[in-house]
């Protein structure tokens, strides 16, 4: 249940670090959110997750990677890969989080 809590706070910063980047939403458009999780895992202070992004114009994967801090989440990565990338098995593109 602690682990629920930690997801939902990373996939709130991923949302906010989704819709802040120009190339990101150039792509795909606005208002991404995070969707349903379909893979995760957490090793000590570390979580990662694998979400699908609703919204905007075209379908797409997130992967986020988090590190619990005495705060709640900090994110640490955040990738966007659209559809014939994840087919292809391509890593995707790196989210900007300085923006």
């Amino acid at each position: 249940r602690r682990d629920r809590a930690l997801a939902d706070e990373l996939l709130g910063l991923a949302k906010v670090a989704l819709n802040n980047d120009p190339a990101v939403t150039s792509e795909l458009g606005y208002g991404l959110e995070p969707g349903g999780v379909y893979a995760s895992a957490r090793a000590g202070d570390r979580l990662a997750l694998q979400f699908q992004i609703q919204g905007g114009n075209l379908w797409a994967q997130g992967t986020a990677r988090g590190v619990q801090t005495a705060d709640g989440v900090q994110l640490a990565e955040l990738y966007v890969t659209n559809m014939d990338g994840a087919m292809m098995g391509d890593g995707g593109a790196r989210v900007r989080l300085d923006v």
